[in-house]
């Protein structure tokens, strides 16, 4: 990117935020200094609980909350303090946990500086004040990276705004109901796959194969969810990769009706991954079970029509029972479990 005038000057008076020529970019292809918004999350060194507790809720407080520690004010001020000095990077958002935190940073215009630089310069201002007031036994905060995802509209600042806002509730969610968020291993018809969630729900033997294609009339699509819907009122529990019309539509009943469900997706499940909005709360009650076949993706794409055959077939095969998974230290042989595949239901 060409510097004005005006930025070399300043870029000159700050030569600590220079580009070191080893770094490359997170994102192939995108500019790290260009105007942009970026959720970041850093964790705290070893995952230590430093900078705060998680509270019930209380008379000033309707839902779980973090109360911070001394640290975790420390870096909350820093962190408030990050546009004094990199003048075009806006705070839009901070959630302080015990041992984490996400932020939303805004850059404003195009910098000279990178959002590693800004993340360097946090990362040192903390470790500055945590210096300035130990009694010398001073340890390193964070780990060494960090994680980032870009904003690319006012629906996803939104959503993730509002997803920082409830993640003590989360955490308290999590902390309350642990096992529903254990990732886990699974195998299905030959292919490994990790899964989240309610794994009783692959014993249950009324299981449901929902999958239907989107090349019929709207007569049509509307008679196959009828039909679908109906066999989950009957007590089945529907297996989908929620792709076409018809999947999408008996997912988002299933959620929102509290009804049990397994969701097959090639999203995989990375080190922090966690299911968000309606899937998490799913999850938590105890009515979801997900079963990722693929790597984690931290950008959405257009899924392949080779990926949503391989998902509908792994779909097909959890509800015939297919698979086999590891239950207190043994693998289990599921094939016994019964289903039925309805694909077109007439």
């Amino acid at each position: 990117m060409p510097l004005t005038d005006e930025l070399k000057r300043w870029l000159d008076a700050h030569p600590e935020l220079r580009s070191s020529p080893g770094k490359r970019q997170r994102k192939v292809g995108h500019d790290y200094r260009s105007r942009c918004i970026y959720l970041v999350t850093l964790c705290v060194d070893g995952r230590d609980r430093m900078l705060g507790e998680l509270s019930a809720p209380d008379e000033y407080h309707r839902i779980p909350h973090v109360v911070l520690s001394a640290l975790g004010k420390v870096v909350l001020k820093v962190w408030n303090d990050i546009p004094s000095h990199y003048p075009a990077v806006r705070v839009l958002k901070l959630q302080v946990m015990p041992d984490h935190v996400h932020g939303i940073l805004f850059f404003t215009e195009p910098v000279p500086y990178h959002l590693g630089q800004v993340i360097n310069g946090f990362k040192k201002g903390c470790n500055d004040a945590v210096k300035a007031s130990s009694d010398g036994r001073f340890r390193k905060l964070w780990e060494d990276s960090y994680d980032d995802t870009i904003l690319t509209d006012k629906w996803q600042l939104k959503h993730m705004t509002d997803y920082l806002a409830d993640n003590p509730r989360r955490l308290w969610v999590r902390n309350h109901n642990g096992e529903l968020f254990t990732k886990m291993r699974v195998t299905v018809a030959g292919s490994d796959a990790m899964m989240m969630g309610n794994a009783h729900l692959l014993s249950y033997e009324k299981k449901l194969y929902v999958q239907c294609t989107n090349r019929l009339s709207g007569e049509e699509l509307e008679q196959r969810k009828r039909n679908f819907i109906a066999k989950c009122e009957e007590g089945y529990v529907p297996v989908t990769a929620g792709i076409s019309k018809v999947e999408k539509a008996v997912k988002n009943w299933a959620l929102e009706n509290g009804h049990e469900m397994i969701l097959v997706t090639d999203d995989g499940m990375g080190e922090l991954w966690k299911p968000t909005g309606r899937l998490f709360d799913a999850c938590g009650n105890g009515k979801l079970l997900i079963v990722a076949m693929g790597q984690p993706h931290r950008y959405s794409r257009t899924i392949k029509r080779e990926v949503c055959l391989m998902l509908n077939e792994k779909a097909l095969a959890i509800t015939e029972g297919r698979f086999s998974h590891s239950q207190g230290g043994a693998l289990r042989d599921s094939s016994h479990s019964q289903g039925i595949a309805l694909r077109e239901v007439d």
